[in-house]
């Protein structure tokens, strides 16, 4: 996939997709990330993204922060 890169960049990637599409794409993120591969995701829906996501940056007034939990 993408020849095998170190780090992929995705911008609301799930958007668009159906349910199986997201599921694929999702355990295709699952894998990747298993395979010691970094993975960036922009999107403003981060709980579609739970199952794969280790960590959660917010961007704001051009600053970035941790997010600790999500409501």
């Amino acid at each position: 996939f993408l020849d095998e890169p170190d780090f992929l960049i995705f911008d609301e990637v799930l958007n668009g997709l159906d349910r199986y599409m997201q599921k694929l794409l999702l355990e295709t993120i699952e894998n990747y990330k298993a395979n010691g591969k970094s993975i960036l995701i922009a999107t403003h829906y981060p709980k579609e993204y739970l199952e794969v996501i280790d960590e959660i940056f917010e961007i704001k007034n051009k600053k970035v922060y941790k997010v600790e939990k999500i409501d």
